[in-house]
Formats: C-alpha cells, structure tokens, sequence
C-alpha cells in the first residue's frame, strides 16, 4: 500500500508504518502542519499552497492528510450514519490510494473554514475496526440491490470487486487488536456471510462479464476472512 516515498515526518518518528494510518498524535500533527502551510493562502491561492504542501510530504502522510481533508466535515459534524463518521472516512480514503484532487481538497476546506469548528482527533477511538468493516458491507448490499437493474448491473458488480479489493487492503494492514474485534463480533461476521450468499445468488442470473466479477468480489473476500480468520472460509 506504499510507494516506498519518504516522508518529512521520518525525523519525528511519525512514518514508521508504511501501510498504516499511525495515532491518534500523528493525525493532530499532520493536521497542524496542513493548517500552518495553508493559513494565508485565500481561495483562489488555495490550490497552489495545497499542491505545495503535499509535495513536502512522502505518499503515506499525503494519503493520511487527505484522508484528514475528507473527514474534516463528519468530524465536526453532530451527527451522522455511522458507516460516514470520521475514522471510517480516512481508514477507506487510506486503503484506497488513489491521489485527491486539488479543487476537491480545497474546496472541502474553503467549506470548513466557514464554521472553523475544531475537528477532535482523538475522538471516537472505540471498535474503528469494525466500523471500518461494517462500513465496506454496508457499500457493499447497497451494490447487489443494483444488480437487479440490467442497466446498472456491470457498474455495481465492478464496484463490488473494487470494494472487495479494498476490504483485503485493509485486511493485510489490519493490526491485532482490529483482527481481534472483529473475531469477536458474531454480527459483522453474519452480515459479511449474508454478502457472500448474494453474491452466490445473484452470479446465477447474471450475464458472463458481470457473473465473472461477482466470482472476483466472492474470491476477495474469502481471501480477506483467511486473513481474519472469521467466518465459515476459515478452516480450523
């Protein structure tokens, strides 16, 4: 989940883990540091200072600010889905990889800066795992309900995979203590098999491309309960 890039922060100690977020002590660092270089910069100057600050910064704190950027508005926010609070929001930001754009990452703060409620960075710190999981079969239900409609069908059954690929990401750099909350939670584990069965299901209507990447989503995410070891692919 790394490039191998180096990031400013080594010197701190803040980029031991290439493939994981890190504390909560980071996350205020990364943040300060964001609002430092990015302070006098008005809208239109916005982007610029952005695009100057993550060039600072090595692939994982980037990942990790924007990741910040994203969740700025549920952290401040009083209430909200579960699947959207703030540490859901950066973990899948995180395991997703993918570069944010400027305009996008300006824009969501151009919106904070409005209110400037501080964000609480160390708040909700319980069950991040299985929230983080939950998260991915919530995405997921919501997908194989798109496969009954033939002119949606492709689009939700290669979203499917996506979300699956990212589940395993997550999986891989999944730390004890995560594995462990999910190995105890009789629930997650019931809602990720009711996923599987559906996936098993709905394979049996569907045309061979789509049919072939439901086969891609239910091979990742047996792989993923391995990982875990939860759930009924886990040979004891």
């Amino acid at each position: 989940m790394s490039d191998g890039s180096a990031d400013n922060f080594e010197a701190d100690g803040l980029d031991q883990w290439s493939n994981t977020i890190g504390d909560d002590e980071e996350l205020i660092a990364l943040w300060a540091a964001l609002l430092a270089a990015t302070q006098e910069a008005g809208p239109k100057e916005l982007d610029a200072s952005l695009a100057q600050h993550f060039a600072t910064l090595g692939a994982r704190s980037r990942r990790t600010t924007e990741g910040l950027i994203l969740a700025v508005i549920a952290a401040t926010a009083a209430e909200g889905p579960a699947w959207e609070d703030w540490r859901v929001v950066l973990h899948r930001h995180f395991a997703r990889d993918e570069r944010m754009d400027l305009a996008v990452a300006a824009a969501i703060l151009l919106e904070w800066r409005k209110e400037e409620t501080t964000p609480d960075w160390r708040s909700l710190a319980e069950r991040v795992t299985e929230r983080v999981f939950r998260s991915y079969i919530q995405d997921m239900r919501s997908l194989l309900d798109l496969l009954d409609k033939p002119d949606e069908a492709a689009a939700a059954a290669a979203g499917l995979v996506m979300l699956a690929s990212e589940l395993f990401d997550v999986a891989i750099a999944m730390e004890v203590d995560g594995i462990e909350e999910l190995q105890h939670s009789v629930e997650s584990a019931e809602l990720i098999q009711s996923v599987q069965q559906r996936l098993s299901e709905k394979a049996e209507d569907q045309s061979a491309p789509v049919a072939q990447n439901l086969a891609k989503a239910q091979a990742l995410i047996e792989v993923t309960l391995r990982q875990l070891e939860i759930g009924p692919s886990v040979v004891h």
